[in-house]
This record gives structure tokens, sequence and C-alpha cells, in this order.
């Protein structure tokens, strides 16, 4: 006589490997996201914000020495927009105004 296999045992396995797999996907784009944009804090150049433009291309704002720069960077190409005159305070990223607020509050608009 054949026995059937359990099949709430199975069940539990399959929802255990789907568990490993989702887990492993995201620590996956989670590591990615990280070696992409490292934002470093030593040094004398520091990314203050950034934010996309398009499908490749994104406005960054660099802290070099004492100076800020905003830079767009494009596929296969990096340009100056602006140099700001008086540093920008940034707020902390963690609850601060978006990039694009900083964007508007640098060319002049709501304050």
């Amino acid at each position: 006589m054949t026995e059937l296999p359990n099949t709430g045992a199975m069940l539990l396995q399959t929802l255990l490997a789907l568990a490993v797999v989702v887990f492993a996907i995201w620590a996956a784009a989670w590591l990615l996201r990280r070696l992409q944009n490292p934002v470093t804090r030593r040094g004398p150049l520091r990314v203050i914000a950034e934010t996309p433009l398009g499908m490749r291309e994104r406005a960054v704002l660099l802290q070099v020495g004492e100076r800020q720069v905003l830079i767009g960077v494009a596929q296969g190409r990096v340009s100056r927009l602006m140099e700001l005159d008086t540093p920008v305070e940034v707020p902390t990223p963690a609850h601060g105004e978006g990039f694009g607020a900083l964007l508007t509050r640098l060319k002049g608009g709501a304050r």
C-alpha cells in the first residue's frame, strides 16, 4: 500500500523555501543599492543629495571642501550645472525636505 504525502508538511516546506528566496532577493537589492551609491562622509568630497531626472540622468549636489557644486550625471557624461556661492544647509535625509524642494530653493523659488 502506498502512503500519501503529508500535504501540510509539503506546503510548509514550500512556503519556507519561498521566504528564503524572497529574503535573498531583498538582501541582494539592498546590497546593490549600497554599493552603487556610496555616500562618503570623510575626506574633502561628499555627496549631499541626488535625484533622478530621467531613466539614466540625475542631479547630484556635492560638497567639495567648503564649496558646493551641483552636477548633472548622464550616460557617459558629467556636467557642472552650477557652483553655489554660499553653501546650502541640507537637513538630514531621514525626515528633511526632498531634493526637488532643495532645487527649487536654489533656483530662487519658495524658501
